[in-house]
């Protein structure tokens, strides 16, 4: 049991956690923009809530109750690497993002699956990693279908990223 949070143990599902920003959290507790374990579980009332361990290791009941800032994160449980997904390329000015989508907008560089498009952008110049974003569908289990070049590096650099065949 978590201190004023009564659980399901049985709904219980363990997850990733990315912060996509530091932030403070209203205990006190600082939150920095990193990968963490947590999870989601249910309340007797049926009211889902999601947990974060701020350190590796800590149990559940240690874990922070960070339901009302989920925003503030991108949440995993697994990932579908397998995933169709396209890598695209926005248009630029001056190696910067054309400010204009609907004059400008992006176009397919490489399409196949989740792994391919990450390990595709992973290869460009960091100077240009800024102009490109993955789109994929929400069966990919990552949060969002448009997954931009910060998400990409944080999947990247998961240990359960597929490396590359040599």
């Amino acid at each position: 049991m978590i201190v004023g949070t009564e659980i399901d143990p049985n709904s219980i599902v363990r997850l990733h956690l990315i912060g996509r920003f530091a932030w403070t959290h209203k205990n006190g507790a600082a939150v920095q923009a990193a990968d963490y374990n947590g999870y989601r579980a249910l309340t007797p009332s049926k009211e889902l809530r999601f947990f974060l361990a701020l350190r590796p290791g800590d149990s559940i009941i240690d874990s922070l109750d960070i339901t009302d800032h989920i925003d503030n994160f991108m949440v995993f449980d697994r990932i579908n690497y397998d995933t169709p997904a396209s890598l695209h390329r926005w248009s630029s000015l001056e190696k910067k993002r054309a400010g204009d989508v609907a004059a400008f907008g992006s176009r397919q560089i490489w399409n196949g699956t989740l792994a391919g498009c990450i390990h595709q952008f992973m290869r460009k110049p960091d100077s240009q990693k800024r102009l490109y974003d993955i789109m994929t569908d929400a069966s990919a289990g990552v949060g969002k279908t448009i997954l931009e070049p910060d998400d990409i590096v944080r999947i990247a650099s998961r240990p359960d990223f597929p490396k590359e065949a040599a």
